[in-house]
């Protein structure tokens, strides 16, 4: 019988939690208490909200994201007017 070893958390590295469909990099990788919907890439066009920055990465639309998801590391911050 194996006794299984648990994993490291490597500090800085992101978690596999942190790989959100849609999302242009690792959620939580941009500022520290942004949200995707404080971007200027989060778009919400008939009620679906998706990345322009994953768009430009990846050339064709990524899935729906939510606002509340953690920033990534192409965060900027909306204009406020």
């Amino acid at each position: 019988m194996t006794i299984p070893i648990p994993l490291t958390r490597v500090v800085g590295q992101p978690r596999r939690e942190d790989a959100l469909p849609g999302m242009a990099h690792f959620a939580g990788t941009g500022p520290v208490g942004r949200t995707c919907g404080d971007c200027v890439f989060h778009n919400s066009h008939k009620k679906r909200t998706r990345c322009q920055k994953y768009r430009a990465l990846m050339g064709e639309d990524g899935p729906v994201i939510q606002t509340y998801y953690r920033s990534c590391r192409y965060f900027e911050q909306k204009k406020t007017r």
